[in-house]
């Protein structure tokens, strides 16, 4: 109930022969009050307990609970409080509670003696987001975590997540579920920070690690220019950046749909075709680069082996000077790799990731200076260091290996070439284009 009083005060200026009225209104508020009541137990034999102190923060008013274990905290203003029991060889325990106008809130409090045998719970495992995942900040945010406890306890969960990553926001608190979905919550072009902090019955307390994640902008101008499209398209195999004729051999390779369906947009290697692309030789001079492919599997076969593994896409075949370069390569346990060739030695690199079948997979592989990293669906699987690959004559070769025999069965589309390292916000734009 609100009560107006009105304070009117007229006061007549004379200015120009005007005369003017001036209306002051002031509004006072009468709070609003409402009860708590409850029961309090121990946790272990069920019995009620007396004595319990228990009080509200902010403070409003304490009492003890009676023989039966019941309490009843009255006038208090309404609004959201936490409910704080305390006693003597008993763990704390506070819970959050809402007072309404003219209507008690019930409370059922279970406490657990200092003796009773427990361990905290174990640390939470953040399982999404990725430690360093990006998002477009039009996505909705899937958080889920796994958490255990070594007594079997059950388990609440507070979720904090802000773009600071101390003195963080409390975004749930006390859930028991393990997931929660974020809609249209997230600001583009930010960091955030996420944790979990698990609760037992007892009060006892695990936080997980603390992660971070970022929200990306899918912009016009964060698009990319490659050096060379190798579209795999029918009609248009390989696009240069540069006024570059290159010369095309496809042997035996067919044009199939791609992953938006469409007829004759990605090319199909049967375990014994390829496409070899000639007269381009800038590839040959660059310290650091960054490919960019999709590919498929229809079947757990990935075709004809060599030396473990077949090749999918770049400038490998042969020892000596001048041969082998470096490779895109995929071995017997689906999983994709880099090879590289410094005139003596071979180094491999493979991700951790396996290759699944019937579904595109967007490959990224990013070189600089010795170093190696491969992305796959835009998620870091492996850093590695390879040897530094040498110049070749050899010409670049999708779906085999130059001068040896190795073909891959499966389809391969979009090979992206650029001579540079790619950031994180285009890895990601690459693998949702």
């Amino acid at each position: 109930m609100k009560t107006n009083i009105f304070i009117i005060l007229l006061l007549i200026l004379y200015s120009c022969g005007t005369e003017k009225t001036i209306i002051i209104e002031e509004e006072n508020e009468k709070d609003l009050f409402g009860s708590i009541e409850g029961t309090i137990i121990d946790g272990i034999t069920k019995e009620p307990l007396e004595n319990v102190i228990v009080s509200t923060y902010p403070p409003s008013t304490t009492t003890l609970s009676d023989e039966e274990g019941y309490f009843l905290l009255e006038n208090i203003k309404s609004g959201q409080f936490k409910l704080i029991t305390e006693k003597n060889n008993y763990y704390n325990k506070s819970i959050y509670i809402s007072v309404n106008e003219n209507k008690t809130s019930k409370a059922y409090i279970s406490l657990y003696d200092l003796n009773s045998q427990n361990e905290a719970p174990n640390k939470p495992n953040i399982l999404k987001p990725i430690n360093e995942e990006l998002f477009a900040n039009y996505l909705n945010l899937n958080i889920e975590w796994l958490g255990t406890d070594p007594d079997n306890n059950s388990l609440t969960y507070d979720v904090y997540l802000d773009t600071l990553n101390t003195n963080m926001n409390l975004l749930f608190k006390d859930t028991t579920s393990n997931s929660i979905v974020l809609k249209d919550t997230l600001l583009q072009d930010k960091i955030y920070y996420l944790k979990i902090v698990s609760r037992d019955i007892f009060g006892e307390e695990a936080q997980s690690d603390l992660i971070s994640f970022k929200t990306i902008s899918l912009l016009n101008d964060l698009l990319l220019s490659e050096y060379v499209n190798f579209k795999l398209d029918k009609d248009e195999i390989v696009k240069p950046k540069e006024n570059i004729q290159p010369t095309i051999i496809n042997s035996k390779a067919v044009f199939e749909k791609n992953r938006f369906d469409e007829v004759d947009k990605s090319a199909f290697f049967n375990g014994g075709s390829y496409i070899q692309v000639d007269d381009l030789y800038k590839l040959n001079d660059v310290s650091s680069f960054s490919v960019s492919m999709w590919i498929k599997l229809n079947s757990q076969s990935i075709g004809v082996l060599q030396n473990g593994h077949t090749d999918l896409f770049g400038k490998f075949g042969g020892t000596g000077t001048g041969k082998s370069s470096w490779g895109i390569i995929l071995n017997s346990q689906r999983k994709v790799g880099f090879a590289a060739y410094d005139g003596k030695n071979f180094t491999y690199n493979y991700a951790e990731s396996i290759i699944p079948t019937n579904e595109w997979t967007n490959i990224i592989v990013v070189y600089s200076k010795g170093e190696v990293k491969i992305y796959q669906n835009g998620i870091l699987s492996i850093t590695g260091i390879c040897s530094i690959p040498q110049a070749s004559s050899n010409p670049i070769l999708i779906g085999a290996r130059f001068s040896t025999p190795s073909y891959f069965l499966g389809y391969i589309d979009d090979i992206l070439f650029y001579d540079r390292v790619l950031s994180l916000e285009e890895i990601f734009i690459l693998r949702n284009n």
